[in-house]
């Protein structure tokens, strides 16, 4: 019963983790692009990270190329060092690409 347990609970450890682990990124600007199986993947330069699941080895994020991040990420990229995020936050996963982590927001402020 005592091995049940503590199996339970390592599993319950290895799914939260993914969202306390979520990356954030503070400022900036999207410094590179590249497209890969069906996904946008970028970098931030300038800005303040935290928070990066250890699946995210590149430091870069990832969406998908029909998502609603698609433009935003083209769009801040084109603009370079004119736009600054004002946050970039992820999902606390790897799924799209292995060692990228997750897009769930991106802010873009054009000051």
């Amino acid at each position: 019963m005592k091995i049940v347990l503590a199996f339970s609970m390592l599993l319950l450890s290895f799914f939260v983790s993914g969202s306390v682990f979520a990356g954030e990124i503070k400022g900036g600007y999207i410094s590179h692009i590249a497209t890969v199986s069906g996904a946008i993947l970028f970098g931030v330069n300038g800005g303040e990270g935290t928070g990066r699941p250890l699946c995210a080895t590149t430091g870069r994020f990832a969406a998908k190329k029909d998502s609603e991040h698609y433009h935003a990420v083209l769009t801040a990229f084109q603009m370079g060092k004119q736009v600054n995020l004002g946050s970039v936050m992820g999902l606390g996963t790897c799924k799209l690409i292995n060692n990228s982590e997750d897009l769930r927001w991106i802010e873009i402020n054009n000051e």
